[in-house]
This record gives structure tokens, C-alpha cells and sequence, in this order.
């Protein structure tokens, strides 16, 4: 099972995962990266790229962090950019019939850098990649959250 994850912004960060549907298996980071140019350069690649599409086609579930509005808060264009890139997500997974999962900001604290290092030996963690990395925390949170054993008992040793 592929689980396909978004960080929505003026930079969209994704992360690809296999999620093995065997018991034991602990998750694998396909790919991930990062898409520039907001919400076009978002729909841009899902809707007219042909590696996408054919990428789309294996993905079983997506999940992407959400927005919320503070009442009272003053906005500029590049703090809402996530709201926009969060409508074409959901374009995307509605037009193909992809179960869809939102999750606030907060969600993806669990997933540390040492979880993920944990998770996936080699990942780099540099700022280069967070956005891609708040990606991949979304995935590994999801895992968690569905109760996947083999991502809590590798990310989250006893005794760590």
C-alpha cells in the first residue's frame, strides 16, 4: 500500500511511503521532495505530468496537513498559500476516488527527526528538506494513528 503525503504551501513538501501490509514490516520511504511555485506549480505536476499520473495510480491513501484560520489574525498571501495548495490535494484525490486524511500542524510533533532517523536509516534531516520531512512526518503520524505496530515499535523503541 503506498500512502502519499503533502506539506501544502508557497512550497509543497511530499513524501512517498510503502506501508507493507504484512504484519511485521515496518513502513519504506519511496521518495519524497518538494514542489515550488504553490498551488500552480501543486496542479501543475498532479494533473499534467505524466510521471504523476502514473505515480497517482498506486497511491491507496493521502494524508496532508491542514489549515486553520485565527479569528482576529491578519493574514498575509504567503501564510494562506496553504489553503490553496490544500484545495488542489483534495481535487486531486477526489477526481481519482483517494481516501483523503487532514491533519492540524500540531499532529506531526510526535514524529521527530530521531523517530524518522529511526524509521528511515540515512534520512537526511537537514532544513533543506523540511518540508518534505513535515510530509513524511504526516504519513508516520497517520501510521501511528491507525495503531501500525511495526512504525511505533521502530520509531518509538522501549527504552529510547
Amino acid at each position: 500500500m503506498y500512502i502519499l503525503g503533502f506539506d501544502p504551501g508557497v512550497t509543497t513538501g511530499w513524501a512517498a511511503v510503502f506501508y507493507p501490509l504484512a504484519p511485521a514490516e515496518a513502513p519504506e520511504l519511496v521518495t519524497r521532495g518538494q514542489i515550488m511555485g504553490g498551488s500552480l506549480g501543486l496542479a501543475n505536476e498532479l494533473f499534467t505530468d505524466p510521471d504523476w499520473e502514473s505515480d497517482l495510480n498506486r497511491v491507496e491513501h493521502v494524508v496532508f496537513e491542514g489549515f486553520r484560520l485565527r479569528r482576529g489574525t491578519a493574514m498575509t498571501e504567503d501564510q494562506i498559500a496553504p489553503t490553496y495548495g490544500i484545495g488542489v490535494i483534495q481535487a486531486c484525490c477526489i477526481a481519482r476516488g483517494i481516501p483523503m486524511t487532514m491533519q492540524m500542524p500540531g499532529e506531526r510533533k510526535i514524529a521527530t527527526n530521531e523517530a524518522l532517523e529511526r524509521l528511515f536509516p540515512g534520512l537526511d534531516t537537514s532544513y533543506k528538506n523540511r518540508h518534505s520531512l513535515d510530509a513524511l512526518r504526516h504519513v508516520v503520524t497517520y501510521l501511528v494513528g491507525t495503531g501500525h505496530r511495526p512504525t511505533i515499535e521502530k520509531g518509538w523503541p522501549r527504552g529510547v
